[in-house]
C-alpha cells in the first residue's frame, strides 16, 4: 500500500501481513524537501491492540550511514521504537530528515498486546 504523507519530497510504500503482525516499510525522499522538519509517518494496517518494535534493518551499512544534513536524526533509527498499532496509525513514526534521492526501510515487528 502507499502512505499518504503531508510532504510531496516523500514518498512511502508497505505491506502489511495478512494477521496484521509484522510490516516492512519504505520512506524515499525523492528530491529535496522544502521543510527542515519531518512529519512523523502515519502508518494504517496495524492491530490497534498490539504493540510494536519499528527499526531499521540490522544492517550495519543502513544503522551507520548518515541519512541526511540533521546534527540529530529521531532515536528510533538506531535504538528501535516501541508503540501500539493504534498510536503508529494516529501519531506515526519520526522521519529523519534524509538527503534527496535516498531512502530507508523500516520493519515493523509485533511484541505483544498493549498494556500486557
Amino acid at each position: 500500500m502507499r502512505f499518504d504523507h503531508p510532504n510531496a519530497a516523500i514518498v512511502a510504500h508497505g505491506v502489511v501481513s495478512d494477521d496484521r503482525r509484522e510490516a516492512l516499510l519504505s520512506v524515499a525522499q525523492v528530491k529535496t524537501s522544502e521543510h527542515l522538519v519531518m512529519d512523523a509517518l502515519r502508518v494504517p494496517g496495524l492491530d490497534p491492540e498490539l504493540t510494536y518494535r519499528v527499526e531499521v534493518p540490522p544492517l550495519s551499512l543502513l544503522r551507520s550511514m548518515p541519512f541526511g544534513p540533521a546534527v540529530a536524526q529521531p532515536e528510533w533509527i538506531t535504538d528501535g521504537l516501541i508503540a501500539t498499532g493504534r498510536q503508529l496509525a494516529v501519531i506515526g513514526v519520526p522521519l529523519p530528515v534524509m538527503q534527496p534521492e535516498s531512502a530507508l526501510l523500516a520493519c515493523v515487528t509485533a511484541i505483544g498486546r498493549s498494556g500486557a
